[in-house]
């Protein structure tokens, strides 16, 4: 009995040190704000965790040549999530993929992805995710840039600006300094938050303002 109680009590001692070094880990990561970046393309899209289904990107990278970029910054509680892909098209390519983000919808919701003329970025952009707010902060979008048949996929949750790792230029023009962006609007393409709050395309910045205010209003935001 005494050598099964003192195995007993050698495999209780190592289950705490090893809980005790995944604490200590995660703590680090969160007060240190360390990281852990991937480029790799074999491990595209092999992430854990994300309110996503990735749907505006390409499921596979598989006989795409034009593969400039791809990253992904998993930083947790700490830094964040960030990935970020760079292809260009051949001409014939670029029309296809395009075709294919036009009719993208979301499994569970159904709904299709916004497209914004260069408002609320500095590029023609299709867009899946757009929310920040209490419950949560995440983009997900695909820049479009015609002339260069480039398009630029970008996932964010919880990244700050001083952490992000590519060309700002890809940014929502009003993402925040700190988190986020102000602008009080919100879509989700995956309906993961219930209220879309979203600007006429037609409308003026000012009217495009003041459907917000009253948007927000009437949602009790």
């Amino acid at each position: 009995m005494e050598v099964i109680s003192y195995i007993a009590l050698i495999v209780v001692v190592i289950a705490l040190v090893v809980l005790g070094v995944v604490g200590a880990l995660e703590l680090s990561q969160y007060y240190f704000k360390w990281e852990v970046k991937i480029t790799d393309t074999d491990k595209y899209l092999k992430t854990n965790g994300f309110l996503s289904e990735f749907s505006i990107f390409p499921e596979s990278l598989d006989g795409i040549t034009g593969v400039n970029e791809y990253h992904y910054y998993d930083g947790g509680n700490s830094t964040g999530q960030e990935i970020f892909l760079e292809i260009v098209y051949s001409p014939e390519e670029f029309e296809e993929e395009i075709k294919r983000i036009e009719s993208t919808v979301g499994e569970k919701s159904g709904k299709g992805v916004k497209y914004d003329d260069a408002k609320l970025f500095g590029f023609k952009t299709y867009i899946s995710i757009y929310h920040y707010g209490a419950v949560g902060e995440q983009y997900e979008y695909a820049c479009v840039d015609e002339e260069n048949k480039k398009i630029v996929y970008v996932y964010l949750e919880w990244r700050s600006i001083e952490n992000i790792g590519f060309d700002q230029r890809y940014l929502p023009l009003e993402y925040a300094s700190s988190y986020g962006n102000k602008d009080g609007l919100s879509f989700d393409m995956y309906g993961t938050y219930e209220k879309d709050v979203w600007y006429d395309q037609t409308a003026s910045v000012t009217q495009r303002r003041s459907l917000e205010i009253i948007a927000l209003a009437s949602q009790g935001i």
